[in-house]
């Protein structure tokens, strides 16, 4: 889903598991993405957001990108990266964030789908535990 531009911006080398596996979240009020997410344009932030997590803290972005989605207005691939999300937690893909920017979404009782211009770009599967 996401796409990782040839320069390593952030440094570091990526964890084993693959940092294109992410959530799409119906609460995330921007995409909020792994350190060392694929994605493109990586670059430094110069107006870092802070985030409140689920245990209460906050993250604090360090760089910008765009996620890979084709055909998407910009502003629909806007992402705050974050050296706190590890590959245990997980990019964020917020779904209010493309369906402000002209997506709709399609849930079933096991598969989430998002179109933009009645062209699916993204499947994914409802997880039992969450939903």
């Amino acid at each position: 889903m996401l796409q990782r531009s040839s320069n390593d911006l952030l440094g570091s080398t990526p964890p084993t598991k693959s940092p294109n596996i992410g959530a799409l979240d119906s609460a995330a009020t921007s995409h909020f993405l792994m350190w060392n997410a694929t994605c493109q344009n990586v670059r430094p932030t110069n107006n870092p957001i802070k985030v409140l997590v689920a245990h209460g803290g906050t993250m604090t972005s360090t760089h910008e990108g765009n996620i890979a989605l084709p055909g998407l207005p910009p502003e629909a691939c806007k992402a705050h990266l974050f050296k706190e999300l590890q590959h245990g937690s997980g990019s964020l893909v917020s779904l209010g964030q493309l369906c402000d920017s002209g997506c709709t979404a399609t849930f079933t009782a096991t598969t989430v789908q998002v179109f933009h211009n009645q062209q699916c770009i993204i499947t994914g599967h409802r997880t039992p535990i969450t939903g």
